[in-house]
């Protein structure tokens, strides 16, 4: 058998996409040469086209034992290992390939892409200059490099490389995309419109380009158009959108009498709570509805008495028909912002917790406020937590502005490491001792709606909280970074989701302190109109 002409014959397959032929070559080589080492190394490139990057590996670690010292297998390593969720493996199989080839542009590039995925963003960017460096017209490295540099807030710098690559490649879409989504955060809307269109012009499959365009779109009111492609989401295939569910995917509000329905909720718990608000309107269609939800937010959606099959993710589906993403349900309504459906409150504590609370935080006297300072800390997916870092706030600064004597403070922070960082020390931060910790209480978010029922105000960072407070119908004040979520549109102090909802947002200084300032101001006048009201 001549190994020679299989291995090429498979590498025509292999390059024309008949990806089985393929491997039926490779196969054929290697039930012959178990340790053909192009044989191992194209085995091993088919296996992670198909996701099956533990095949793949071991296929690598094969290869591996006839030439150990080949920097390419550990950049491939590497790739599977990050394509696996293991990220500290790609990081040392990374390294090892440096190692072997200081000069190895690619692995410098590669590294530099899973450090900023860390987090590790100044790192990135030394390993894509050393990538353009060692390769000047690099145009992937000097996009890559436009995105930690966003990320480390050096704007102009990171626009210049995005451009540097366009420069390179004409033709680049993805360039164009990142370049778009830093306009975004500046607010440049038009500008990062432009770019997103051109991105899909090159690129029609670019879904992620639009999904950009889809937050933006939404961002600035264009929920016509905003919502439709807003579905992109789904094809990027980066959340879970009931492609192994079975049955159908359903995006028509025609009468669906008696169809059993799935809406699952996606994303965050502020997500669910905010578009929850659509299920009466499918109930209304006629269809029997089954709502797959987080397991926190089961006993509070139970408030709503909808005629709906409470499921909790994990549990054991019932038989459906066809499938729905929560938060599809504004396309299938066709929402306008003229046309959200804005009633509140939507869910609703349970009396019986109310009370409880009523009683431990006082029925009447001083003004009564809950706060969250923090956001919640997903240690699994670190591609989320710069926007945490720029949501948050340092408990002492909150602190610092929210001394007012006049008011009691009650946390109604959830989540480490910011919970455990307050307790025991409450009065470390507010020495006047009105600053109340009962965290410890709230189970699930029913607790915390009945909490919420028993405050006067909540003052929020952008969490579940605050959708939660809202949907309650309490008077909530969100703090809201300057690179806001696309749901709080722009240079608006109102939201048209949530009536009790008041905006406090950052301006082009990001600086926390002139917010929380004029929340201080905003309470002391409150604090007056509440003293008048009572005398």
């Amino acid at each position: 058998m001549d190994l020679s002409a299989l291995l090429q014959e498979g590498l025509k397959f292999h390059q024309s996409g008949r990806l089985e032929d393929a491997r039926a070559c490779y196969q054929r080589i290697l039930a012959v040469d178990s340790k053909h080492f192009d044989a191992l190394q194209l085995s091993a490139t088919l296996e992670m086209q198909h996701g099956e990057y533990k095949s793949a590996l071991q296929l690598f670690e094969t290869a591996l034992t006839v030439k150990r010292n080949y920097p390419p297998i550990y950049m491939n390593m590497g790739l599977a290992f990050k394509r696996d969720g293991n990220q500290q493996q790609a990081l040392i199989c990374y390294n090892e390939a440096i190692r072997l080839d200081a000069q190895y542009s690619d692995a410098y590039n590669n590294r530099g892409l899973l450090l900023y995925e860390l987090n590790h963003h100044d790192r990135a960017v030394e390993d894509f200059n050393q990538a353009i460096r060692l390769k000047s017209d690099f145009a992937e490295a000097y996009s890559n490099r436009g995105l930690a540099l966003h990320r480390l807030n050096r704007f102009d710098e990171a626009i210049s490389s995005y451009y540097d690559a366009i420069r390179i490649r004409p033709r680049y879409a993805a360039a164009y995309k990142n370049a778009g989504w830093m306009l975004h955060e500046q607010k440049k809307f038009d500008d990062a419109l432009k770019l997103y269109s051109y991105a899909l012009h090159l690129n029609s499959t670019d879904y992620g380009a639009a999904f950009h365009k889809s937050i933006t779109l939404l961002q600035i009111g264009d929920y016509r158009y905003g919502w439709e492609l807003y579905e992109s989401r789904i094809l990027r295939k980066s959340e879970d959108y009931g492609q192994d569910l079975g049955g159908v995917p359903w995006r028509t509000a025609d009468s669906v009498s008696s169809l059993r329905l799935l809406v699952f909720a996606e994303q965050g718990l502020g997500d669910s709570i905010q578009f929850v608000r659509y299920l009466p309107m499918v109930v209304a269609l006629g269809a029997n509805v089954i709502f797959l939800v987080q397991r926190p937010l089961v006993s509070l959606f139970k408030s709503m008495n909808l005629p709906v099959t409470l499921v909790a993710k994990g549990d054991p589906l019932p038989e459906f028909d066809a499938h729905c993403p929560l938060m599809s349900l504004p396309y299938v309504f066709r929402t306008t912002v003229e046309t959200i459906p804005a009633q509140v409150p939507y869910v609703f504590a349970d009396d019986v917790k109310i009370r409880f609370w009523t009683s431990k935080v006082g029925e009447k006297g001083r003004l009564k406020v809950g706060l969250v300072w923090n956001g919640g800390f997903r240690p699994n997916q670190p591609e989320v937590w710069s926007v945490n870092e720029r949501r948050n706030i340092p408990i002492a600064l909150f602190s610092e502005f929210l001394q007012h004597p006049g008011v009691d403070f009650f946390s109604l922070q959830k989540g480490d490491p910011a919970e455990s960082e307050i307790r025991g020390k409450e009065h470390e931060f507010w020495s006047q001792g009105n600053f109340y910790n009962f965290t410890d209480e709230l189970f699930d978010f029913s607790d915390t709606a009945a909490l919420i029922a028993a405050l006067d105000l909540v003052i929020s960072v952008d969490t579940s909280t605050a959708h939660l407070a809202g949907a309650l119908g309490k008077p909530t004040w969100i703090l809201n970074r300057y690179d806001t979520c696309w749901r709080w549109f722009e240079d608006r102090e109102d939201s048209p989701w949530y009536p009790t909802v008041r905006l406090f947002r950052q301006d082009e200084r990001r600086d926390w302190g002139v917010v929380l300032s004029e929340v201080r101001d905003s309470l002391s006048a409150l604090l007056c109109h509440e003293t008048r009201s009572v005398s």
